[in-house]
């Protein structure tokens, strides 16, 4: 009998030992140990006689710490993000109070406070989950990623000692990036039997753009190892940069944009989502050139 009792208490304490184990997964990111430490000093009391009934009391108070833990995770969060991220040069706007989404520059975050964490997502596709809300630590990442999204814009890297904010990097980018899009164009046609003005679909154009955008080394070795993963979001962020610097219109030709209706846009596979730079954006479904007269 005293053994079978016995197995009840460490069975008991395994279970508290495993609520707090959750709890201090949710809150280890946010340095939140207040709570922690004040359920430390609790279970510190714990009668050895009486494992059961200070498990519920435990639980009861895991529950309430925790719930405590979110509200301040969220309050310390809503009161700091924005001037935190403007005093970085972001434009912040709140999107959504629940679920809690915000629009920070490009990018949409979406915040889960009870794990104290988020995820960061650009035209409709999902950059990194898991991310800290620590301001310092979330800023950084998202400012990795944009800075990540820039540099790869030009498929041979940029030259040594320019960043991606140089307007002569800019200017190579419209270039390469617009001749690119438009051999895409022209290969997709002579499958298609169409001509110079023909609408295709983004879809159809991608996957061709994704070979026109390997590198020299690739291009030039045959080297399969050498392909490099060109992804939906860095075609939507690259035609989205495109526009930015105005370079729709080149070696007298124009490119062109047709918007999704509302029902084509139900399948996401389909349209495409430009960002206006200005918090926000309209989803695209097709593309195609036309020569541009001589004034």
């Amino acid at each position: 009998m005293s053994e079978q009792i016995h197995l009840e208490e460490i069975a008991a304490q395994i279970e508290v030992l495993r609520s707090l184990e959750e709890l201090g997964q949710h809150y280890k990111k946010n340095r939140d140990m207040a709570s922690l430490a004040s359920l430390a000093a609790v279970l510190a009391g714990w009668r050895e006689d009486e494992p059961a009934r200070c498990f519920e009391a435990a639980d009861s108070l895991i529950s309430q710490h925790k719930q405590e833990a979110i509200k301040k995770v969220s309050a310390d969060f809503r009161r700091h993000y924005k001037d935190f991220g403007q005093e970085r040069g972001w434009k912040i706007e709140c999107i959504s109070n629940q679920p809690p989404e915000l629009k920070i520059g490009p990018f949409i975050f979406k915040l889960d406070f009870e794990s104290a964490c988020g995820s960061l997502y650009y035209a409709g596709c999902l950059l990194g989950e898991n991310i800290s809300l620590e301001l310092a630590s979330l800023f950084d990442y998202i400012s990795d990623k944009y800075r990540e999204l820039e540099d790869r814009g030009l498929k041979n890297g940029l030259p040594e000692g320019l960043s991606s904010q140089d307007p002569a990097v800019s200017r190579m980018f419209s270039e390469e990036f617009f001749g690119d899009v438009f051999r895409a164009y022209k290969v997709c046609l002579k499958f298609s039997g169409g001509s110079l003005g023909t609408r295709l679909e983004l879809s159809e154009l991608f996957p061709m753009l994704a070979l026109e955008r390997q590198s020299k080394a690739f291009s030039l070795n045959d080297d399969r190892s050498g392909f490099v993963s060109y992804s939906r979001c860095q075609f939507c962020w690259d035609l989205a940069r495109l526009r930015r610097c105005g370079g729709f219109q080149q070696r007298g030709l124009r490119l062109y944009l047709g918007t999704a209706t509302i029902g084509s846009t139900k399948n996401k596979d389909r349209v495409y989502f430009l960002d206006d730079g200005i918090g926000r954006g309209q989803y695209y479904l097709s593309v195609w050139f036309e020569r541009q007269n001589k004034a």
